[in-house]
């Protein structure tokens, strides 16, 4: 199937030496910045903390934004407020959403 939708020029390899071999490429930014938001999913908001990652923070904060329609710049003031509340070895929340 994925070789209908991609065409007949895509070479798979299969393990066998006559095959082309893939070639890794880096990452372009998007996919970097992607992937380091998915590392974001483990990491804990900040250290000692059980009950949130970065990544499930930053969902719940942007849900209310949405659901409430909060601007822009009343939710940078509600992150700023958060974040002199939480303790001082906290990730910025407001980096992963900018």
């Amino acid at each position: 199937m994925v070789r209908d939708d991609v065409g007949p020029k895509v070479t798979f390899n299969h393990g066998y030496e006559n095959e082309s071999r893939f070639v890794e490429e880096d990452l372009n930014p998007n996919a970097s910045s992607f992937y380091s938001l998915l590392s974001n999913a483990k990491e804990p908001l900040w250290s000692g903390c059980t009950k949130h990652t970065t990544l499930s923070a930053v969902s719940q904060l942007l849900n209310v934004k949405l659901k409430y329609n909060l601007s822009e710049s009343c939710f940078v003031r509600l992150l700023e407020i958060i974040k002199n509340m939480l303790p001082s070895d906290e990730i910025y929340l407001l980096t992963f959403i900018e």
